[in-house]
């Protein structure tokens, strides 16, 4: 169906739009919004920088930062190689007390177990747990939105 409007109808409309609108009165927000707003500017830039987004942090403490993450990365894969490295040989380098000795043969008997499995199954429950935890992202995203979208 061909429109029977003239060439410059939309630049027609588009300013009879901008003059319809050019003619509303300006208004003014409350005075109590106002002084609201600006008592919430002010709040904001009195803030400590540690309480600001990470943008907003100095240069320093961003590298700080930065570098004990790798730090705890690092640490807890340190912890993680150490406590699996006692069970791939016969004598461990240290002792249990018996009421915890069972904690030994959990790990060594899920460290046998996890390198019996084939490469293929331990990628599909990898590719399984992350497509869960997307989905169950996507239902507290869709949960919460709908939740505060009713305020």
């Amino acid at each position: 169906m061909k429109s029977e409007h003239h060439p410059n109808y939309r630049d027609d409309l588009e300013k009879l739009v901008d003059r319809a609108l050019r003619a509303q009165p300006l208004l003014h927000a409350p005075r109590s919004l106002e002084g609201l707003v600006f008592a919430e500017i002010e709040r904001r830039a009195a803030q400590p920088w540690w309480h600001k987004s990470f943008s907003s942090w100095p240069i320093a403490a961003r590298l700080a930062f930065l570098v004990a993450s790798v730090g705890f990365v690092k640490l807890g894969l340190d912890a993680a190689i150490w406590l699996v490295s006692p069970f791939e040989t016969t004598t461990s380098p240290f002792n249990l007390p018996p009421e915890m000795s069972w904690i030994q043969t959990v790990i060594a008997a899920l460290a046998i177990t996890f390198r019996s499995l084939p490469p293929t199954w331990l990628y599909g429950a990898i590719g399984l747990l992350a497509i869960t935890y997307a989905t169950l992202f996507g239902i507290g995203a869709t949960v919460y939105r709908t939740v505060h979208a009713a305020r």
